[in-house]
């Protein structure tokens, strides 16, 4: 796993996050991307004001909601349909071996359900790319086809890869950010060669660079509302707890090392994470806060003990050779293209002592991961921070 963001006594407050390329996010704010097992909201025939405001009753005739989706009677036709958000990666479930499973639920419910094509790798952060639509002839049949579907989800859900993760996202801090591009632009400048195997591809970009806490796997709306009520209260509690009396919390980013053993063929070059000049203890309190999120969500049941990065794994990636560009047919091709290492001797020896910034635990980001879960977070996270979790202000 690779490389989250926390008012003053309010470790967990949530605000809107994302970027001005991607979707805002704040705790079900406007403007945020539907999330998986997620009913549409903005149906287009609405015209009448039928579909109430955000957080009013629907009208009981117009309709009701049955587990991550809101059932309603469609206009100028005696039916009902659901539109509901589910993970890409449980398409292949929903449908089956040729189609059989869909069948069967369509037979079974008395619905015709249509799955979007699931050939929508780089595109899954649209709306329609994960919008399954349920039509029955009266609710009950869409509510059965609503309940299997999920149950489908959840008897699933460990077999497929991660669909979100919980980060530290230093790289938000302006300073850190400032000081990683210069890092960087000299590196790019200086090192990238064939003979080194080093292009720019593999360059972290700056404003993604991250403590990764834990992975997730929540296909469904009731779980990612779960991790969010966790956020929110739960672990600020815990960190508001981690941190009172003035306890140490901010952590010197200087100093460069390899994930394994030979330079000459590494994968991964990471900032390291040192106690700053005030001699205190916050590397120690950043490593007890991640242990603490993770058995909050350990005892919720929302991850399993792997899932929760290790205090000595716990790092801040620079450069990473799964960044590496791939070829047309490598892209194309269904097998994983080669991991190719690089020779970082000259990267660690040269910017042994290169200076990333002191950066204050004080927030904790819950973000998506793109690309069907597949690969490493830290690159599959961008443009996908959905929510910040304040932790105590960086002030």
């Amino acid at each position: 796993m690779d490389d989250v963001d926390p008012e003053e006594d309010g470790f967990g407050t949530c605000s809107e996050g994302g970027d001005e390329d991607g979707p805002a996010g704040g705790c079900g704010g406007p403007g945020r991307m539907p999330a998986y097992g997620e009913a549409l909201e903005d149906f287009s025939d609405d015209e009448d004001g039928d579909h109430p405001p955000n957080g009013s009753a629907p009208g009981p005739s117009s309709e009701a909601s049955a587990g991550g989706a809101v059932i309603r009677r469609d206009k100028d036709a005696d039916s009902f349909t659901a539109k509901m958000y589910v993970s890409p990666l449980m398409y292949g479930f929903i449908i089956g071996k040729k189609g059989a499973a869909l069948a069967e639920t369509q037979r079974l419910t008395n619905t015709i359900i249509k799955v979007p094509r699931n050939d929508t790798k780089g595109k899954a952060g649209s709306d329609e790319s994960q919008t399954i639509v349920i039509k029955g002839p009266d609710r009950a049949s869409v509510t059965a086809a609503v309940v299997r579907i999920e149950a489908i989800v959840l008897d699933n859900r460990t077999k497929v890869g991660f669909t979100h993760f919980i980060s530290i996202p230093i790289g938000k801090d302006s300073e850190v950010q400032a000081k990683a591009s210069a890092v960087i632009s000299d590196m790019k400048a200086h090192l990238v060669s064939e003979a080194r195997r080093i292009d720019p591809s593999i360059f972290q970009d700056p404003s993604w660079m991250h403590w990764t806490v834990l992975v997730l796997r929540l296909h469904t709306q009731q779980e990612l509302d779960l991790a969010k009520r966790l956020l929110s209260n739960e672990v600020r509690k815990a960190a508001a707890a981690l941190f009172a009396g003035g306890a140490p919390r901010t952590v010197r980013l200087q100093g460069l090392d390899i994930m394994n053993d030979d330079c000459k063929e590494a994968n991964v070059v990471f900032v390291k994470a040192q106690e700053s000049t005030d001699g205190g203890t916050s590397v120690v309190n950043l490593r007890s806060l991640v242990a603490t999120v993770g058995d909050i969500f350990l005892r919720n049941k929302l991850c399993q003990p792997s899932d929760v990065t290790r205090a000595d794994k716990l790092h801040v990636t620079l450069l990473n050779s799964k960044f590496r560009s791939t070829t047309k047919a490598e892209s194309e091709s269904k097998a994983p293209a080669p991991r190719v290492p690089f020779d970082a001797s000259e990267v660690v020896s040269a910017y042994a002592g290169a200076f990333f910034g002191d950066y204050k635990l004080h927030r904790l980001e819950l973000s998506r991961m793109n690309n069907h879960g597949v690969g490493d977070a830290a690159h599959q996270a961008t443009r996908s921070s959905m929510s910040y979790y304040e932790i105590g202000r960086a002030s």
